[in-house]
């Protein structure tokens, strides 16, 4: 079946009982919205990994590098509230051969999430967290501050995409449709994330992270009627 052929319901209820829609023919399209973004925050997430044969021992080397870590990154400018502790695990780790396994020591994993809201200080802070201790580091990730007045923007680019669809479709068959959609529907939610990438980075002093993009994209069901 052509998705963008107008559509009739075949399943009408008895005479008297019809719904407006079961009276109407429509065309049913999809609108798409997007545009990039250039953001104003750079998520980090860095992070300590200690082992040792004692859980005890672990835990305090962990923590003691971690604040060594946390410190670094305050005194790049980053405040408070944009530190926060987003992982913690303790467990003990072996050695596995086919005669079994050998207890080898406790692995303790801390992991922090920082906002940087100066982009630019971002390379610095990555490396002097390495410095610091930090020996694990997950995605970097480019956010928008104002995300929703974006988000809202694609939307209503999506209605006006899903109207030239439409208008597109009828011509090409010679029919007129309603100039507003009888049913709209928003089937998007997510906010798309420009990442840069993962695991153990260390940047020269000749290197920068490249800023990238966000990509906002609001998607729409929509319906107009054939006139």
């Amino acid at each position: 079946m052509n998705p963008y052929m107008p559509y009739y319901n075949p399943y009408r209820p008895p005479r008297g009982k019809e719904s407006r829609y079961d009276c109407e023919r429509v065309i049913s399209v999809e609108g798409i919205g997007s545009m990039t973004v250039e953001p104003d925050i750079v998520q980090i997430s860095t992070g300590v990994v200690t082992m040792g044969e004692d859980a005890k021992v672990a835990q305090n080397e962990n923590q003691e590098i971690m604040s060594k870590v946390i410190s670094s990154i305050k005194a790049n400018g980053v405040e408070d509230k944009d530190i926060k502790t987003v992982s913690y695990l303790v467990r003990p780790d072996y050695d596995y051969t086919q005669g079994g396994k050998t207890f080898k020591g406790y692995e303790v994993r801390q992991l922090v999430q920082i906002n940087v809201r100066d982009i630019e200080n971002a390379d610095k802070i990555i490396n002097d967290a390495i410095e610091s201790g930090a020996n694990i580091q997950q995605d970097m990730q480019f956010r928008v501050s104002n995300y929703k007045e974006y988000y809202d923007e694609a939307l209503d680019l999506a209605v006006t995409d899903s109207f030239e669809k439409a208008m597109n479709i009828a011509e090409s068959h010679g029919m007129v449709i309603s100039e507003e959609p009888v049913k709209l529907q928003e089937t998007s939610s997510v906010l798309q994330q420009g990442r840069y990438r993962g695991g153990f980075l260390v940047l020269s002093e000749s290197e920068t992270t490249e800023t990238g993009t966000v990509l906002v994209q609001g998607r729409v069901s929509t319906e107009f009627q054939i006139l």
